[in-house]
């Protein structure tokens, strides 16, 4: 059967599967559209399947810990969670600023009127502390050990609030247990909270959101919140967790398409700067290309497309079908000249069955799980959009994912990332697999 063939047969089935997708839109900054870098899909077959959302699955607590110390753990627990490494980065920044994510830190009782400390919890003379410093306000039980506070909570760990803390002093002081508190009041007594992080797209921003929607501290100190968020990405928002949400910032559903999954968050009918691209619509061309007549929005003219719009940076890039990496590269450069630092590519190869040809995914940040030889299913996430803080050096003329497929000469299938050896056939592929998108 004909791939128009099977679209027209797929579409009742995306019509009647939209309603159970979930997704979460990105905002941000304007991207400049003189540099347009490429994207890839292959053959479309229409059935969708949900991998990931942001529903109760992520409303829930519990997270198994990755990282080498507290800050990268922290860090992590988030991403798991399904947020931007912007967004993550913008809490932990808040958190090494009220306590170095140091979850035995005390928050000592001296000079706030009211407080009998003996009576919080017997032989800890604090009324407040962990990696936010939540306190009793004035000696008022309230996010210390109000009925909804972190004493409690610990608690009764894995049960509803209920009861009062127990004599055990040292419980509360699990890193684990206080990430979860986190999540838990972002979900339900800072609901505000979650919403403002997630419509984040900087690292300031995130900062900001967490600041004077959670934190609300009396002294902010931003300026250092901001240093050690940035710090905290710098260092590790290139390294995936394992057990990463696939969706990114809640913002995809990890759907593929029948073996084949729209490579970046969020997966839904959205406009990019160069997607859809019709003849007649900027910056549509109509160019020869190894001797073809081709339509195409990528900026060389070369069967390609850049997946670019406002809040692309730090989203999550998926593998496209299943297969195996055959190069992942930390220090891919694409201006030498320009300000920034270098970011990573991947050689990706199809392992399917139905097809053996290769992928570039240009412009990324590729995952610590990412190696020579590792295999993928579709839809697994690769890593994640560069962040503006790479700059010209790593994409040129605006973050975006880059993603092209290698031409075939004979029938050996060439590896992608070459202007003068791209599928074109991969233009109409790509452009029906976003057409089986749910809308947004």
């Amino acid at each position: 059967m004909s791939l128009l063939a099977w679209f027209g047969v797929c579409a009742l089935i995306v019509s009647l599967g939209n309603s159970t997708i979930a997704y979460a839109q990105g905002s941000g900054g304007i991207l400049r559209p003189d540099d347009y870098e490429s994207l890839i899909n292959e053959t479309t077959f229409y059935d969708l399947v949900p991998l990931g959302s942001c529903g109760a699955a992520a409303e829930a607590e519990g997270v198994t810990l990755q990282g080498k110390d507290n800050i990268q753990k922290a860090f992590n627990y988030f991403i798991a969670k399904g947020l931007t490494p912007a967004q993550s980065a913008g809490i932990i920044g808040n958190l090494r600023q009220e306590s170095g994510v140091n979850p035995a830190s005390n928050n000592t009782a001296a000079g706030r009127a009211g407080v009998n400390p003996s009576t919080i919890i017997p032989g800890e003379k604090w009324n407040g502390g962990g990696i936010a410093q939540w306190e009793d306000y004035r000696g008022t039980p309230t996010r210390w050990t109000g009925d909804n506070g972190i004493l409690k909570y610990v608690a009764g760990k894995g049960k509803t609030f209920s009861g009062k803390p127990k004599g055990d002093g040292t419980k509360w002081k699990v890193l684990e247990y206080q990430l979860d508190f986190i999540w838990w009041e972002m979900n339900h007594t800072h609901k505000g909270a979650l919403t403002s992080i997630k419509s984040a797209t900087t690292v300031e921003a995130a900062v900001s959101a967490f600041l004077k929607d959670y934190e609300k501290a009396g002294d902010p100190r931003i300026s250092n919140r901001v240093k050690y968020a940035k710090q905290t990405l710098d260092a590790f928002g290139g390294m995936v967790p394992d057990n990463a949400a696939p969706s990114g910032a809640c913002g995809g559903t990890g759907i593929t398409v029948d073996g084949y999954s729209f490579p970046v968050a969020p997966q839904t009918r959205r406009n990019y700067t160069t997607l859809p691209c019709t003849a007649g619509k900027k910056p549509a061309q109509t160019v020869s290309y190894k001797g073809t007549q081709i339509t195409t929005c990528h900026h060389d003219g070369t069967p390609a497309f850049d997946l670019m719009y406002d809040g692309v940076p730090g989203k999550a890039v998926y593998a496209i079908t299943k297969g195996k990496i055959v190069k992942v590269n930390r220090s891919y450069v694409m201006n030498s000249g320009e300000k920034g630092k270098p970011c990573g590519s991947i050689q990706f190869q199809s392992t399917n069955g139905k097809e053996s040809t290769y992928y570039w995914y240009g412009h990324i940040l590729p995952g610590a799980n990412v190696s020579t030889g590792k295999e993928f299913d579709a839809g697994e996430q690769l890593g994640t959009v560069a962040t503006r803080d790479f700059g010209a050096k790593c994409w040129g003329g605006g973050p975006h994912l880059h993603i092209d497929r290698g031409c075939i000469e004979g029938n050996t299938p060439k590896q992608g990332g070459s202007d003068g050896c791209r599928d074109i056939q991969f233009l109409q592929d790509l452009q029906k697999i976003w057409e089986g998108l749910p809308q947004p």
